[in-house]
Formats: C-alpha cells, sequence, structure tokens
C-alpha cells in the first residue's frame, strides 16, 4: 500500500512550484533606480512620489538610491540598479551607456541658467556671453553647457565637480559666469550662504528629462510611459 496520497502528491508539487517561480516573480516586482543628489529635495520627493504611483499600477514595487550623478548613470549601465531617475537623453548617450533604454515620458524639464556675480539690469543672456574672456563655469558631465559653449567666441569654459562649488567660486569671483539646472541650483542656493550676492542673468535653454531602464526591463518602457504620462497629464505636466 502507497503512503503517499494524492493530498500528499499536490502539496510536494506545489511546495516544487514555488521553490522554482517565486524567486524569479520576486526578483521581476521589484525596481530599484539609481537618482542623483545627496537629499531629498522637494521637487525629488515629487518625483519619486510619481514614479511609485506609476510602478505600483503595474505592480511592481519601487525604490531608490541616491548617488553621485556619474554614478547613478554607470550602476544602472552596468546592471546594479535597474534604471535612471531623470536624466536627458543626450547625456545617456555622452556618457556611453547604450544599454539604457530611454522611457518615452518626459517627467521633468529643465531650465538651464545663467548666473553672475554682477547684476546686469536689461541685458541679455547672449549679450552677456558676448563679451570676450568670460570665465563660464558648469557642472562636470553637462555635455549640453559644453556643446552651447563651444558655439561662443572668446569663453574660457570651467568644469567642476559640483554645483554647489561652482556657485561659490562664482560668489568669490573666481568665476564670471556660472551655466547649470535650475532644480540642482534652486537647492544649492537654499543651502549655501556667500560672501557677495549672485544674480540670474538669464536662461539659455531647457532640457527634457526621462527616466531610463537597463535593457534587461526594456519590455516595461512602454507601459511604464503610459502610466506616467496618464499621471504627468493629471498632475498638469512635467516637474519644473
Amino acid at each position: 500500500m502507497s503512503l503517499v496520497t494524492p493530498k500528499t502528491k499536490f502539496l510536494l508539487v506545489l511546495f516544487v512550484s514555488l521553490l522554482t517561480v517565486a524567486p524569479q516573480n520576486l526578483a521581476g516586482d521589484r525596481i530599484v533606480f539609481t537618482c542623483a543628489g545627496t537629499r531629498l529635495a522637494p521637487d525629488l520627493v515629487e518625483l519619486l512620489n510619481l514614479y511609485r504611483d506609476a510602478f505600483d499600477a503595474l505592480g511592481i514595487e519601487f525604490s531608490y538610491l541616491l548617488t553621485p550623478i556619474t554614478r547613478s548613470i554607470t550602476n544602472a549601465a552596468s546592471g546594479t540598479s535597474d534604471g535612471v531617475c531623470a536624466r536627458s537623453h543626450g547625456y545617456i548617450e555622452d556618457s556611453g551607456a547604450p544599454n539604457l533604454v530611454r522611457v518615452e515620458a518626459v517627467i521633468a524639464t529643465v531650465d538651464m541658467q545663467l548666473w553672475s556675480h554682477t547684476q546686469y539690469a536689461s541685458t541679455t543672456s547672449k549679450e552677456v556671453l558676448s563679451k570676450i574672456g568670460h570665465r563660464v563655469g558648469y557642472r562636470r558631465g553637462f555635455s549640453w553647457v559644453k556643446n552651447y559653449m563651444d558655439r561662443q567666441q572668446g569663453i574660457d569654459l570651467v568644469a567642476v565637480n559640483t554645483t554647489a562649488a561652482g556657485l561659490k567660486m562664482l560668489a568669490t569671483g573666481r568665476l564670471d559666469l556660472y551655466v547649470g539646472a535650475g532644480l540642482e541650483i534652486a537647492v544649492d542656493l537654499e543651502n549655501l550662504s556667500f560672501p557677495q550676492p549672485i544674480y540670474l542673468v538669464g536662461i539659455l535653454g531647457s532640457l527634457n528629462m526621462h527616466p531610463h531602464l537597463h535593457e534587461r526591463h526594456k519590455h516595461l518602457a512602454a507601459p511604464l510611459a503610459f502610466e506616467l504620462n496618464r499621471l504627468i497629464e493629471t498632475r498638469g505636466g512635467p516637474i519644473r
């Protein structure tokens, strides 16, 4: 007489199935993005909430890691993380990360601001930049700024490691001008004090920011774009 009853056989099959399938499902039900930053600024909190809502609609748990900007790209490109929170596609291309897939949803629009330690009454940004010999700072890795300044005449372009360092150099006269992303500058202005005031001259242009997924998750690009665009529309547009 067999000691293995039909109920025992069923339980054994169920147990083996759970051992085989459960880890794979858990791995597929969680996404970790690397996000450039050192603290949770209000705009970043808004962005993370947007991702949580979008991934929740897809039945996927979302989490994040805050890293320096270059590491946020390299972590995602190497597969250490599952994607990047927000970068322009041009920046991704310049970073040499072909295995990152753009999600077709503009989650933020970033103004590229020109700042000076001199207050200009009615001078435009282009007029200020036309003056020969200006030392213009920008955060290293912002290829948009470098490409823009390469088209100007007589600019001494200076790369700095952080936006905060560039603003401090501007305030102490080591730079004549600084170009950077408005969202980053706004965060640093809240937390820095300067020996001399600095002034916003104007806006040079804007960049559309997208999330990017590691290619192993490329099947999520379209459904994630759909959910993000739906949420962005209900919230009145991209983060600015």
